[in-house]
């Protein structure tokens, strides 16, 4: 057990290892937002590319939405809002 309370195991042979926590994992997000010059892209984690326009400022809850439920209108919307709020 290491000083944080986790256990790491071993499997030997194949060189991998296994954490087991009593803290909930994090799962990985599809898209998060990256900083770019002057603003904010959206990245596709699972496409490995830039989705959407460039935003001046981070779009929380267009990434929530994405990331959630993912209903088109709500998106559409968040994405005009978005695309429309400056610095």
């Amino acid at each position: 057990m290491t000083a944080a309370g986790h256990t790491v195991r071993s499997t030997a042979g194949k060189g991998t290892l296994e954490r087991a926590s009593s803290e909930q994992a994090v799962s990985k997000r599809r898209y998060v937002a990256r900083g770019v010059p002057g603003g904010y892209r959206i990245w596709d984690n699972r496409g490995r590319r830039y989705w959407g326009d460039f935003y001046e400022l981070c779009p929380d809850e267009l990434l929530t939405e994405l990331n959630g439920r993912a209903d088109q209108a709500r998106i559409v919307e968040l994405m005009r809002k978005y695309k429309k709020l400056k610095r």
